[in-house]
């Protein structure tokens, strides 16, 4: 969450991840036990590639303004990371289209359907929570038009115009296996 006071979120792999939630040979029938964080009946958020860009280094110097945001329940109010506030909040959510890449890495926002029924045995609040949490701190925000496009190679999601400047860094690693965007540029 703290990543956004400098960074900005390009894209993830969580879209491509949350292709594999609705296999029924994976969970059959909420049979799989519950990860250590996870989004309300949706998918376990324990691996995935996210990418951001500095702020000050896209074409717009300062975010604009998002739509308003709705107005909130008690619950939300009170506690927005309660299971209640959680659920008032995706009963909110619009109906979206996953996009079509040939890389895992896609940019913007994640569509993120949620199934129904729950994948998992149990869902405790905290651990819902939190994988709500990281949801939206890893949220795609990032135009294509901010970045002068998109350069998609794998898990990653790179700004076109970053990648012309001079005296820019960028930094990428791999700890699954290995990081061949690091290989491709050296």
């Amino acid at each position: 969450e703290r990543l956004s006071e400098r960074f900005v979120c390009t894209g993830s792999t969580l879209e491509v991840y949350r292709e594999e939630v609705n296999n029924p040979r994976i969970c059959p029938q909420g049979g799989c036990g519950e990860p250590v964080l996870h989004l309300k009946k949706g998918m376990s958020l324990d691996q995935f590639a996210v990418s951001f860009v500095h702020r000050s280094l896209l074409k717009r110097k300062v975010l604009p303004a998002t739509t308003p945001a709705p107005v909130a329940t008690p619950q939300e109010e009170e506690d927005p990371w309660s299971i209640e506030a959680i659920e008032a909040r995706l009963s909110r959510q619009r109906p979206c289209r996953a996009k079509t890449h040939s890389q895992s890495a896609r940019p913007g926002k994640p569509c993120m359907p949620r199934v129904a029924p729950s994948p998992f045995k149990e869902e405790t609040p905290w651990r819902v929570a939190l994988g709500e949490r990281v949801m939206k701190a890893v949220e795609g925000t990032v135009l294509e038009e901010e970045c002068g496009g998109f350069e998609l190679f794998g898990d990653h999601v790179w700004c076109l115009s970053v990648m012309k400047e001079k005296g820019v860094v960028g930094l990428s690693y791999g700890i699954e296996e290995r990081d061949l965007w690091s290989e491709k540029m050296s």
